[in-house]
């Protein structure tokens, strides 16, 4: 700490020095400058022969030499000094750039940071706000509510396990009620059939296709299932009777206790 405080000295005294220096200077280039033009233009006045006896010269030409000498050297002596202040200032500024681009750094990643949060708040709120519309009295409602959380889970990776058990616990409890099973004994509502396509759909790579998706005991029949991405989904005790599985991906499927017939020219296995 101490040796930095002398550096510290050390460097504002050479710069008073350094200012003072380039000062006095241009005051000692500016005054041979003077004497130069005397001697070359009055070369016989008292004056000049004053400055010829304080310089030890004994003419006109050695004075001349005497003062040119003298006026490159401070010249020279000027420049470096001035050259050290560009530096100086140069190094101060990069310094100040630096400075400048490390508080931009620390402000930017306070706003991604800020930002994340946000956005993570948000991401809650829609799923909050989605799980609260499941619940709603109107079908339209609930519909809309599973494909705003579809849209959550293709967005937001951290997100996919939890809104493929939501929505795969709203089928199961939509299904297993008396009322709907008798009322949709043929095939699925729309509800539930939306729910199906958004959970299990055609392509490949299907956001839901490595989560873990429970269906046991649901009421599925006559649900249309074809090309359906099932790999490892669990429908143990499922009522699957006259859905149409044509070309869906059955690998891993737990369906020990689902009974399966009917409408089902192929199945993927």
């Amino acid at each position: 700490m101490r040796s930095k405080n002398i550096s510290t000295w050390c460097k504002a005294k050479w710069k008073q020095f350094s200012d003072r220096s380039t000062t006095l200077l241009d005051w000692l280039i500016a005054i041979l400058v003077i004497v130069l033009v005397l001697v070359m233009l009055m070369p016989e006045s008292w004056l000049v022969k004053l400055i010829e006896h304080l310089l030890g010269t004994s003419n006109k030409k050695e004075t001349l030499t005497f003062i040119g000498i003298g006026i490159i050297g401070l010249m020279l002596w000027h420049m470096t000094l001035s050259a050290k202040k560009q530096e100086e200032a140069m190094v101060k500024q990069g310094e100040a750039m630096v400075k400048r681009a490390e508080a931009m750094a620390a402000a930017m990643e306070h706003r991604a940071k800020a930002n994340e949060i946000t956005e993570a708040g948000h991401v809650q709120e829609r799923l909050k706000t989605s799980i609260e519309h499941l619940g709603d009295d109107k079908a339209s409602v609930r519909i809309g509510a599973t494909f705003e959380l579809y849209h959550l889970a293709t967005g937001c990776e951290d997100y996919r396990e939890t809104v493929c058990c939501i929505l795969c616990g709203h089928i199961r409890q939509k299904t297993q009620k008396a009322n709907y099973q008798k009322q949709y004994i043929d095939k699925p509502s729309e509800e539930i059939q939306t729910c199906l396509n958004l959970l299990c759909g055609k392509e490949k790579g299907h956001v839901f296709n490595s989560c873990k998706r429970n269906l046991t005991s649901s009421f599925l029949q006559g649900a249309n299932l074809k090309g359906a991405q099932l790999q490892g989904t669990d429908l143990t005790d499922a009522q699957l009777q006259g859905a149409n599985l044509l070309g869906a991906q059955l690998q891993g499927v737990s369906s020990s206790s689902a009974p399966i017939d009917g409408k089902l020219p192929r199945m993927d296995m």
